[in-house]
């Protein structure tokens, strides 16, 4: 009985004593797994599901949390403001994969966007100027890193860029 859940900002938190009560979190592995059988889930049964955005998520008591926030709750006893999967596998919940990061820092590390026609972050085809261009985003602000010959040379410039303005959160990979 009594209060489980407290609001933190806009965050839905949970009592961390009572989530370790209810679940247990392997952080080697990333899973989690029920303590005690709940409804249609039995003691040891792994724990969450895929949400249509790709993370992994945890119904507890009709709450929904997801799991990486979960993770680095009961790893840190601290409840975290924004997470980062360091690879980009929304599943990915080991601890060593999950880090911090403010608004900025988690867009950086994004993978490329599915309907990227070059298939490469930050990097486009000019058909005005017929040639591959450059640009990143710092700040929200899109800044133009220049028109290249050859796609790999585009993206050259934005990972020059972009390990400059993100450091380790930079991604350059491609789809």
């Amino acid at each position: 009985g009594g209060w489980r859940y407290e609001r933190y900002d806009t965050i839905l938190m949970i009592d961390l004593r009572y989530l370790q009560s209810v679940l247990s979190y392997n952080p080697t592995t990333g899973i989690f797994r029920w303590l005690e059988s709940r409804g249609r889930v039995s003691k040891g049964m792994r724990a969450g599901r895929i949400n249509s955005t790709g993370y992994i998520i945890i119904n507890i008591d009709e709450k929904v949390y997801r799991a990486h926030h979960l993770a680095f709750y009961l790893s840190h006893h601290r409840w975290p403001e924004r997470l980062d999967h360091k690879n980009g596998i929304k599943t990915d919940n080991r601890i060593k994969n999950l880090r911090e990061a403010n608004r900025t820092q988690n867009a950086a590390n994004a993978k490329v966007k599915k309907n990227s026609l070059s298939g490469i972050k930050g990097v486009a085809f000019a058909w005005h100027a017929n040639k591959w261009f450059a640009r990143i985003t710092v700040n929200r602000k899109c800044r133009h890193l220049g028109y290249y010959s050859s796609k790999k040379k585009a993206q050259k410039a934005y990972m020059k860029a972009a390990k400059q303005h993100f450091g380790e959160f930079a991604f350059h990979g491609s789809r």
